[in-house]
């Protein structure tokens, strides 16, 4: 059953957002937001000790914004997991919060919820002044997915805190594309970053991030200006974006993304993004979060994710042969360590300025730092995803 330091957080909370005609609801209690959903389990989604929801919730009012929350036990820093492989985002067998760990709540929109059609997200916008249905910009037409926790981070965060995520974030400056709910906030600044600054293109997504940020500022410690959060569209459609983007990139160390290579269009937008970052600052390292969506991608090539990887990882029109490096045991589950001698072609970004930014980068690894699986599938017949974390990085920077 789920932990009472669970129950009680998730109950002291105050309802959010207010929107306009709710003011004369505020005595409603948090299970108006159908309770608490999960304890942060990342190695499964099947039903856990400290997975198991809190008694079914009141039935939330017809355009009441459907908000969830889940709670998550991140190890703090100076403390380690007994076992050292343990999750590290989770709470115990007894769904208890370990002494080493700090309990985090994040608001979120269930993942069975379509964003795009739900009346309560449409109030939302309107209190923001967004009217989506009339933008014509085809990113709509995924709704807002930023409003979603999604495995892929909650791998991520585990993989940021233990050791090895440790080394490459600690005292970094750290850019995260695609924020979303803001799940990896926290988690960077556990995980020792100097600076985080956490961005989306969804105002809506923003906005829920920095509730998020502020929810658990208390329980983080940190400084008001190490987590900042703030609007980046990737895609940096005219000349002033990419100069902003161009700027920001140069006072970054490391970028952090998961879960956003899912469209063709967008993956083609964040390929250039990340090419732009490699040459405006040749020591960036990436990390980025994957899941596979096909089915048995081990036998076929057909995975968007593996059409990504293959193209960063082409020079010349051809492939490099990947092979595996390493191999040890990750969270809960076998990590693989994959290595690509893989290079970019120059690029062209369509501006004089990029003269500026050194010699055109001649190569950059990949490498697969963690590997996980995750049974999808409730109500039909389930399968196997696959979650990976890679690090893409400069060949130059790579050697040194």
């Amino acid at each position: 059953m789920t932990s009472p330091v669970v129950r009680e957080l998730v109950n002291s909370l105050p309802r959010w957002p207010v929107l306009p005609g709710d003011e004369d609801n505020d005595n409603t209690n948090e299970k108006g937001e159908r309770g608490q959903e999960d304890c942060g389990s990342s190695r499964s989604e099947k039903r856990t000790p400290e997975s198991e929801p809190s008694p079914r919730p009141a039935k939330r009012r017809r355009f009441e914004v459907p908000l969830s929350i889940s709670c998550f036990a991140m190890v703090r820093p100076g403390f380690k997991d007994v076992d050292g492989t343990a999750n590290a985002v989770g709470c115990d067998e007894d769904g208890l919060v370990p002494a080493n760990r700090s309990l985090l709540a994040f608001r979120h929109v269930p993942r069975s919820v379509q964003t795009a059609c739900d009346p309560g997200i449409a109030r939302w916008e309107e209190s923001l002044g967004l009217d989506l249905c009339s933008d014509p910009d085809p990113i709509w037409d995924w709704g807002h997915t930023g409003l979603h926790i999604f495995p892929s981070a909650v791998q991520m965060a585990s993989f940021l805190l233990r050791p090895e995520g440790r080394d490459v974030v600690g005292q970094r400056r750290i850019l995260e594309l695609g924020c979303g709910a803001g799940l990896l906030g926290p988690a960077l600044v556990l995980a020792g970053a100097s600076e985080v600054v956490l961005t989306d293109v969804d105002r809506l997504a923003l906005e829920l991030c920095q509730h998020n940020q502020d929810l658990n500022a208390g329980v983080l410690h940190c400084r008001q200006e190490q987590v900042r959060v703030q609007h980046l569209d990737w895609r940096c459609r005219t000349a002033t974006e990419k100069c902003k983007a161009r700027q920001l990139l140069r006072s970054i160390d490391v970028i952090v993304a998961t879960d956003v290579v899912y469209d063709e269009a967008l993956s083609e937008s964040l390929k250039s993004f990340l090419m732009l970052a490699l040459t405006t600052n040749p020591a960036i390292l990436i990390l980025l979060g994957v899941q596979y969506r096909e089915d048995d991608v081990s036998q076929n090539n057909s995975s968007t994710v593996d059409r990504w990887l293959s193209n960063m990882a082409r020079v010349d029109s051809q492939d490099h042969e990947c092979h595996r490096v390493e191999e040890g045991e990750g969270i809960g589950f076998t990590s693989k360590c994959l290595a690509h001698s893989v290079g970019l072609p120059s690029s062209n970004f369509g501006s004089d300025n990029d003269k500026d930014e050194g010699e055109v980068l001649s190569g950059t690894t990949v490498r697969c730092l963690d590997q996980g699986s995750l049974e999808e599938g409730a109500g039909r017949s389930s399968r196997v995803a696959t979650l990976q974390v890679h690090l893409l990085q400069a060949a130059a920077a790579a050697a040194a």
